[in-house]
């Protein structure tokens, strides 16, 4: 099962990687890795604390990373 989840991840990173490359992003691996970590943290946060805590933010913390990443 750890290699099945592993492999999904690796996927999901691997998408958001080939999306940050074709937008033209200056460092896309960074981004690619900062984007993951929100969105499992976002998954996280939102088990644990529910969806009115700091997953609510998710949306407005993506953009602010793709904005940075994007000057």
């Amino acid at each position: 099962a750890r290699c099945m989840i592993e492999q999904c991840k690796q996927g999901g990173r691997e998408k958001l990687l080939e999306l940050c490359r074709k937008a033209g992003i200056r460092q896309p691996e960074l981004l690619a890795d900062q984007l993951v970590m929100l969105v499992e943290g976002a998954f996280m946060c939102r088990q644990s604390i529910g969806s009115e805590g700091p997953a609510c933010s998710f949306v407005r913390a993506g953009q602010a990373l793709i904005d940075a990443h994007s000057k």
